[in-house]
């Protein structure tokens, strides 16, 4: 969920690179939808910066909420509660019915730097050597 150049589209290519068949949502798609991709996902990542984006309230009724322990939520969205506090565009219910999950803060961000990093390395040693 989501289409920035810095997230959402670069993630959806390297799921069809891994061979995952991909659909990208955005903050735009309406909520049956989104629901309706979610329900039929195995990974789901969410890059919307929209708190609750999806939550387990969205899932009642929907055969979707049964398979939550079979889904894998990468959360890369960045939010503040009504307090303040740092969250991300999952639930925290949602996230902890899930197979797998990343949380927001301190899931994505690590990994998020050290890949930059990377590619700056690789940028001095092509463009410099």
């Amino acid at each position: 969920i989501g289409r920035s150049n810095i997230v959402g589209r670069p993630m959806a290519m390297m799921l069809e690179q891994a061979v995952c068949t991909v659909t990208v949502a955005h903050s735009k798609t309406n909520k049956e939808s989104l629901i309706d991709y979610f329900v039929y996902s195995d990974i789901i990542v969410s890059a919307v910066g929209k708190k609750d984006v999806i939550a387990c309230r969205d899932l009642r009724g929907n055969f979707g909420l049964e398979t939550l322990s079979e889904k894998i939520l990468i959360d890369v969205g960045m939010n503040r509660d009504e307090n303040g506090k740092l969250c991300g565009d999952f639930s925290e219910a949602l996230k902890q019915k899930a197979a797998y999950y990343t949380s927001t803060p301190g899931g994505t961000g690590p990994m998020t730097v050290a890949m930059l990093m990377q590619n700056l390395i690789e940028y001095y040693e092509n463009y410099y050597f």
